[in-house]
């Protein structure tokens, strides 16, 4: 069975309806997991100090989002059953954020969904195609006559990524090993390790990036940033992986 959740990079995207089928092998739920991970990465770990900043941009639940759409509509003949609906998700998160619309979420979703039926962004076999989620974006807006635009990048993402949230700017993360994209935040933890060189050990200082997942289904109803995020390691990004920005 196909699977999805949003966007994903040269591929189509499938989608998933399930929290238990479907972030990426190298997502990490829950700050609890980030530091297991860097326990089991360094030796004799020390954490010296957690930055953090988060977007401003709630996790909201994509079935919830996919049950308002269908029953609005009722499942008319014209209009399609909403699942694999991972961009328009993040779509209305970045109408939201983007103050392009200040409507209810459903109302946004409604939209957006209809403009990736109406001009073949989405279907319902695939989902939303990485290389249409830019358009997505740009039509969507313009739709509330905007003339921000999608743009999707494929280079230097975690520097451009961080760079737009410190200038309040939210964007799209996207991995193409589980068709899978998400609404974000960063972290960053400076931390101590000891490293053996030659007979003796030494202390080295560093920084762990992570992206903060908010992926629309883990711990949605839980408003606590320690069940509702997740966190992917800037290290596991390649070229698999897109950054869908507003301009």
């Amino acid at each position: 069975m196909l699977l999805c959740m949003l966007i994903i990079v040269f591929n189509f995207v499938v989608y998933q309806n399930s929290y238990s089928q479907g972030t990426s092998n190298a997502v990490l739920q829950g700050t609890n997991k980030v530091v297991s991970y860097l326990q089991n990465k360094y030796l004799n770990l020390q954490i010296v100090q957690i930055y953090k900043r988060n977007i401003i941009s709630p996790n909201i639940n994509q079935n919830s989002l996919n049950d308002h759409y269908n029953s609005y509509y009722k499942l008319t003949n014209n209009k399609p059953k909403a699942e694999g609906t991972c961009a328009e998700v993040a779509t209305a998160l970045l109408t939201k954020a983007h103050k392009v619309n200040q409507g209810s979420y459903e109302y946004i979703f409604r939209t957006v969904m209809n403009t990736a039926v109406d001009n073949k962004y989405w279907t319902a076999k695939y989902g939303t195609y990485s290389g249409n989620i830019d358009a997505l974006v740009t039509k969507s807006f313009k739709f509330w006559n905007s003339t921000k635009t999608g743009n999707n990048d494929h280079f230097n993402i975690y520097t451009t990524f961080v760079n737009n949230i410190n200038s309040g700017k939210t964007s799209v993360f996207s991995c193409l090993d589980q068709q899978h994209a998400w609404r974000v935040g960063y972290a960053e933890y400076d931390i101590k390790y000891s490293q053996k060189i030659l007979c003796s050990y030494i202390t080295i200082s560093k920084t762990e990036r992570f992206i903060i997942v908010n992926d629309g289904w883990t711990g949605v109803e839980d408003g606590s940033d320690y069940v509702q995020y997740s966190y992917y390691p800037a290290s596991s990004i390649s070229s698999i992986f897109t950054l869908t920005k507003v301009v």
